[in-house]
């Protein structure tokens, strides 16, 4: 591979402005013929050339302006809220024993989506909304639908649950450490 070098360095010509002359030895750079001192085409394996970096500059400069708009774009998007996460949970009813379950949450906002695990199913949350530091839910069963209303308070949500009429009493959870 040839050296390259500075023009205006090894002739003393002085460097067209907005542009940076290199001197190359051969006939073309990258299958791109290249000029003479003079600014002209030469024929391939001749003297010394020169090219201007004016595309090369430009490139960068769109590579640059796109990482610039990628990075932009990724700090616009909304900040998960205190809510996402796994919360291991337990609801308490009179007389029984305390009922496991799982809840994964998503939060961007106000906005809160995820599921209700137990030990026999999974099912989608509805109605979600967090408003005034208030988690509220909804949960269609095969046994019927339960609501579920929940307070953040240091890290721990707990609340209250009801399904219609028939059954209601306190609920509790705590976020799973992240692994």
């Amino acid at each position: 591979m040839r050296p390259l070098r500075c023009l205006h360095f090894l002739s003393g010509t002085t460097p067209t402005p907005g542009a940076s002359p290199l001197l190359i030895r051969g006939g073309e750079l990258f299958g791109t013929p290249l000029l003479n001192q003079e600014g002209t085409r030469t024929r391939r394996g001749g003297g010394q050339r020169r090219i201007h970096m004016k595309p090369i500059w430009r490139l960068t400069g769109v590579c640059l302006l796109l990482a610039a708009g990628l990075a932009i774009g990724a700090a616009k998007q909304p900040k998960a809220g205190p809510l996402t996460g796994t919360w291991e949970c337990l609801a308490h009813v009179a007389g029984q024993d305390d009922t496991p379950f799982t809840l994964k949450l998503e939060q961007a906002g106000e906005t809160v989506s995820g599921t209700f695990t137990n030990s026999a199913v999974e099912l989608p949350l509805t109605e979600v909304s967090y408003k005034n530091g208030v988690l509220e839910f909804h949960v269609d069963a095969p046994d019927g639908s339960y609501a579920a209303t929940a307070k953040l308070v240091n890290g721990q949500l707990s609340g209250h649950w009801s399904k219609g009429e028939e059954a209601s009493g306190e609920w509790e959870g705590k976020k799973r450490a992240k692994p």
